[in-house]
This record gives C-alpha cells, sequence and structure tokens, in this order.
C-alpha cells in the first residue's frame, strides 16, 4: 500500500514537471517564431530611396512570397509564378545562372500597349518581389552580374504620349544584400502628371 502511495505521488510529480516543460518549450518555441516573423517583416520591407512614396516605389514584396516559391530554380518554373500573377514573361528572358540574382520583365496580361511592366525578382528560385509596386510604361534589362541587376527606365515627360516618351532614360540597379533586394539608385515616380515619371 505504502509502495502505491509513493509510486502515485512519484507519478503525479514527473507528470506535472513533463507538463510543466511542454509549456516552457512551447513558449520558448513561441518567442522563437514571433521573433522569426518579426525579422521577417523587418526584411520585406520595402527601401524607398527615391522620393516618391513607398506605396509605388522601391522593391514590393508580396507577404506570401516563401510560399509562392517555385518547385525549382529554373526559368520556366520562375515563369509559371509570373503567369499566375497575370503577366506575360518577354520572349527575350535570359536565366543565366539559376542560383544567382534573376529577374523577369513581365507584360501585364490584359495590356493593349505595353505600357503595364513589371520586373520580377527572383535568388535561387526564391521569388523576392516586383521592382516597385505599380507598373511601368517601359523598361528593360540593361545589365546583370550574380548579385545585381540594372534596369533602364523609359522616362516621360508630363504632356507625352504613351507611345512616344521625351524624358529620356532612368538606369536603376537592384542589389541583393544576401537576405533583402535593395535598389541602388533612385527610382522614378511613376506620377504621369510629373516629369521624368516611368508611367
Amino acid at each position: 500500500m505504502a509502495t502505491g502511495r509513493v509510486i502515485g505521488v512519484a507519478g503525479i510529480s514527473a507528470l506535472a514537471l513533463v507538463l510543466a516543460g511542454c509549456a516552457g518549450g512551447g513558449n520558448q518555441a513561441g518567442a522563437g517564431s514571433a521573433s522569426s516573423a518579426a525579422g521577417g517583416a523587418a526584411k520585406s520591407a520595402p527601401h524607398d530611396p527615391s522620393p516618391a512614396s513607398a506605396e509605388t516605389s522601391g522593391p514590393s514584396r508580396s507577404a506570401a512570397a516563401p510560399a509562392e516559391q517555385p518547385a525549382d530554380a529554373s526559368l520556366p518554373a520562375a515563369e509559371k509564378l509570373v503567369r499566375s500573377k497575370g503577366y506575360t514573361p518577354n520572349s527575350d528572358t535570359s536565366w543565366p545562372r539559376p542560383k544567382d540574382l534573376n529577374v523577369i520583365v513581365a507584360l501585364k496580361s490584359d495590356a493593349q500597349t505595353s505600357s503595364s511592366q513589371m520586373a520580377f525578382f527572383f535568388h535561387d528560385g526564391r521569388f523576392l518581389g516586383t521592382d516597385t509596386a505599380t507598373p511601368s510604361a517601359n523598361m528593360s534589362k540593361k545589365a546583370q552580374d550574380s548579385t545585381t541587376i540594372t534596369l533602364s527606365y523609359q522616362l516621360y515627360q508630363a504632356n507625352d504620349p504613351n507611345a512616344e516618351n521625351t524624358g529620356g532614360a532612368a538606369d536603376v540597379r537592384y542589389h541583393w544584400t544576401g537576405s533583402k533586394l535593395e535598389p541602388l539608385d533612385p527610382i522614378p515616380t511613376d506620377d504621369p502628371s510629373a516629369d521624368h515619371s516611368r508611367r
């Protein structure tokens, strides 16, 4: 009888320790997750060195970007993701090194003209985001190395028709830091009433 009570008390004590350990471990995991989520939010905030608003300039990253990773780092997988967002990749897209920083310049699928282009950035097959939150009238990839891609934006004066720009061009370098994509140059405004706009 005494032995039964000792085992019963010991069993209850062990159960209490196990439950306390689980609760402590759960809190630690929760804290780690919150810390990771906070770190992820800090990384996904757009960096905007230009005078335009953060809503229209600076790399734009979807909150669900990690879940949108293609199955592999190939160009066809990345193009499929771009199409799922309502854009058609340009036919001259190159994908020199799948593990490095790459870009797909694409036209909005329902656009009547080329005035709705966006650049979709990938690193090692993971979708990083777009060059800006709003489309540009006319842009192209100008240069690329393993960590930096230069996009050239055609610029419009306020009175220019969409079919003809007279504002020159602006080159913007987008650099992969190892943890996030950053523009190294000012991104032109998308305000069509402003001179030197990317529209």
